[in-house]
């Protein structure tokens, strides 16, 4: 389970950018995109993803003293 969050997740922000853009209002002519599977630019962002998920999840993880803490 928590192998195919980490997926889940560096897909999300692997997306994440292109997906911001499409919900800017007054954007006008937005269009869905299909990407090929072997696309470089995608695999390549989703490696980047993936290789930098565990130190995402750290400082995701990290407490900071203006965010009350449910523990």
């Amino acid at each position: 389970m928590k192998l195919a969050a980490r997926i889940a997740l560096a897909l999300l922000l692997a997306f994440a950018p292109a997906s911001a853009d499409a919900q800017t209002p007054g954007q006008g002519d937005d269009k869905v995109v299909s990407v090929a599977g072997d696309d470089p630019e995608i695999a390549a962002a989703i490696e980047q993803a993936r290789a930098s998920l565990d130190d995402f999840l750290v400082l995701a993880d990290a407490r900071h003293p203006e965010r009350p803490t449910s523990n």
